[in-house]
């Protein structure tokens, strides 16, 4: 299944990788974005990979989600010919705001 990026989840992705690196340094970010991108294949292949996202269970649209590293999760839903990353979320932030920034 192909997977694709909406513009907020690249949106919160950039805001991502412009925090680690500016924190960490380039290794940092580029082991970062390997997870990020290694993650993001294993949803071709797996697309029931995540489980359901609990902070989105009462929406219509049923929304999952994959940690990647420790503080982050890629948010998506299966359609009907490709994986929608909706949103990239960084799990320090009040849940309720994540949630609610999802369309």
């Amino acid at each position: 299944m192909n997977v694709e990026w909406t513009k907020q989840a690249e949106r919160a992705l950039d805001e991502a990788v412009d925090y680690v690196f500016e924190e960490y340094g380039w290794d940092a970010c580029d082991r970062f974005l390997f997870r990020v991108h290694h993650a993001a294949q294993l949803l071709e292949d797996h697309p029931h990979l995540g489980p359901e996202e609990p902070l989105l269970s009462e929406r219509q649209v049923k929304y999952r989600s994959v940690v990647v590293g420790h503080l982050n999760k890629i948010v998506y839903c299966i359609l009907d010919n490709h994986i929608s990353i909706v949103d990239f979320w960084d799990t320090r932030r009040e849940p309720e705001a994540l949630a609610a920034q999802v369309d």
